[in-house]
C-alpha cells in the first residue's frame, strides 16, 4: 500500500509537472507574439477540435482515436503556433470540463487534474511540432507547391505523434516501469499509426482550403 500511495504520488507530480510546462510554454509563447486569428475564429476551431475529439472511436480501452490533430495543426499551418497553442490546449482542457457534469464527485479532482496535463501537453505538442516545422525549412501560411514543400509537414506530424505518445507512455512508468511504458506502446501503436499518424498531414489540405476561402 506505501509502494502504491508513492507510485500515486508520483504519477500526480509528472501530471502536473507537464500540465506547466504546457502552460508556461504557451503564456510565454503569446505574451511575446501575437495571435494571428480573430476570438471568433478561436473560439470557432476550439470547438472544432473539441468537437472532434468527441467524435472520437475508443477502439481500446481509454484510448480514443480521432483527428483533433488534424484540426489543431490545420490551425498552426494557418494562424502559426501563439493561436494553435490557444487552440490545442483549450479543447483538451474544455473536453475534460464537460465530463464533470457527469463525474462523480470524488473523482471531480482528477478530471481537473487530467484537464491539467492534457491542455499542457497539447501545448508542448505544439511547441515541438512548430519547432521542427521551422527547422525543416516550414513557411507559413503552408503553401504546399513543390514535394520538398510537404517535408516540414511530414517532420511536425511525425514530432506531434512522438511528443503524444511518449507524454501518454510516461504515465505509466509510476507503476510498470519502462517495460509498462513500452507495453502500453506496443499495444496501441498500430492503430494509432493508423488513426493518429496517418490522418496528420491532411492538416496542410485544410489550412490551404481554408486560406482560399
Amino acid at each position: 500500500m506505501p509502494n502504491q500511495r508513492i507510485n500515486q504520488w508520483i504519477q500526480i507530480g509528472y501530471s502536473c509537472l507537464v500540465g506547466l510546462a504546457g502552460w508556461i510554454g504557451l503564456i510565454s509563447t503569446v505574451l511575446n507574439q501575437s495571435i494571428q486569428a480573430s476570438l471568433w475564429e478561436i473560439i470557432f476551431f476550439v470547438l472544432l477540435s473539441a468537437t472532434s475529439k468527441r467524435l472520437g472511436i475508443k477502439v481500446i480501452q481509454g484510448i480514443t482515436y480521432s483527428l483533433v490533430g488534424v484540426i489543431d495543426l490545420a490551425v498552426l499551418y494557418i494562424y502559426g503556433t501563439p493561436a494553435a497553442l490557444v487552440v490545442a490546449a483549450s479543447s483538451a482542457a474544455l473536453n475534460h470540463l464537460l465530463d464533470l457534469s457527469s463525474t462523480k464527485s470524488w473523482r471531480t479532482l482528477f478530471t481537473l487534474r487530467q484537464a491539467f496535463f492534457n491542455s499542457g501537453l497539447n501545448a508542448l505538442m505544439v511547441l515541438a511540432s512548430a519547432a521542427l516545422f521551422h527547422l525543416a525549412g516550414g513557411q507559413l501560411p503552408v503553401r504546399i507547391n513543390t514535394w520538398h514543400d510537404f517535408v516540414p509537414v511530414l517532420a511536425a506530424s511525425i514530432c506531434w505523434f512522438a511528443v503524444d505518445h511518449l507524454g501518454w507512455a510516461l504515465t505509466r512508468l509510476p507503476y510498470g516501469g519502462f517495460s509498462g511504458a513500452f507495453a502500453f506502446i506496443r499495444s496501441i501503436i498500430r492503430l494509432s499509426f493508423l488513426f493518429e499518424l496517418l490522418p496528420l498531414p491532411i492538416a496542410v489540405l485544410i489550412s490551404s482550403a481554408y486560406l482560399e476561402l
